[in-house]
């Protein structure tokens, strides 16, 4: 049902949560199955793509020192592929309180990273010379 919602404001989405399913003797909202068709639901294609694009930078920027041999970024990077297979399965306000630990974790890594990845300063620096 939450799909079929969607479809009926499938750009802007319907921005909160409108309505419910009857199962058995529950009474589920819609968008409760997924984290991925929670957001399509609530914010449409656009607020998808966005979506999307978060999650995309924020594996890229793990990725890159991962390959490098950076440790903790191939733990964050497995961590993050994990954690996006759980958002296939379970909405996001379940785990909204435990979820900010982990990025904040997440955080520190790429602080870090960023913090130690060589910055150009001078021309100099892009020659030979140094």
């Amino acid at each position: 049902k939450t799909l079929e919602a969607w479809q009926q404001r499938p750009w802007m989405g319907w921005g909160i949560i409108q309505g419910s399913v009857k199962w058995y003797i529950y009474d589920i909202v819609l968008g409760s199955f997924s984290t991925y068709a929670s957001v399509l639901y609530l914010h449409g294609i656009i607020g998808f793509i966005f979506f999307l694009a978060a999650l995309g930078s924020t594996l890229w920027s793990t990725w890159t020192p991962a390959i490098r041999g950076n440790h903790n970024c191939q733990w964050a990077f497995a961590s993050l592929v994990a954690l996006y297979m759980l958002l296939n399965g379970t909405p996001l306000t379940w785990m909204a309180v435990y979820l900010w630990y982990f990025w904040v974790w997440l955080g520190a890594i790429i602080a870090e990273i960023q913090r130690n990845e060589q910055f150009v300063s001078r021309w100099e620096q892009l020659s030979d010379r140094t």
